[in-house]
């Protein structure tokens, strides 16, 4: 069992990211982020202790945020993780900070829209009822002759090696 050394949050995510180390870009894609720094999902590997810079599209893919960053530690593909480095923050931008804001509040969202899934389930409200569009594509899948299809029988090949 790993502690958690972080002292912020992390939010998942999936933002189209580059990445510039020493005047290079790489592209990236950041899989987690908070106000503490991200997770970059990238092939490059960059030693801890370099400074990066990170250039995110926002949520909305209308505009990218740019952001100097550190590096804290490289991940080489683990069960948990895919390649790529993560890295803090080292200055927090009215703009950076929105894209993060952005990503929490869609996230506490979504965990509210799983909370009420499950209540719902254990609700004894009655089922919703299927929509008409969804009703009318059930009948004609239902009237429609189903047609069997057999499949001959083959051989099983062998690979030449």
């Amino acid at each position: 069992m790993t502690s958690e050394r972080r002292q912020m949050p992390r939010y998942p995510c999936h933002l189209r990211t580059s990445l510039m180390i020493d005047g290079q870009m790489f592209e990236a894609v950041c899989s987690d982020i908070g106000p503490g720094g991200a997770y970059l999902a990238t092939a490059i590997m960059a030693a801890p202790g370099t400074r990066v810079g990170v250039v995110l599209a926002t949520p909305q893919a209308t505009s990218m945020v740019a952001a100097a960053a550190e590096v804290m530690y490289t991940v080489h593909r683990s069960a948990t993780r895919q390649t790529g480095v993560a890295v803090r923050w080292l200055e927090m931008t009215p703009q950076l900070n929105r894209v993060i804001t952005l990503m929490e509040d869609g996230f506490h969202r979504a965990n509210a829209t799983q909370l009420g899934a499950a209540q719902a389930v254990t609700s004894p409200m009655p089922a919703a009822r299927p929509s008409d569009a969804a009703a009318d594509r059930t009948a004609r899948y239902e009237a429609a002759p189903q047609q069997r299809v057999d499949l001959p029988i083959t051989q099983p090949t062998r690979k030449k090696t």
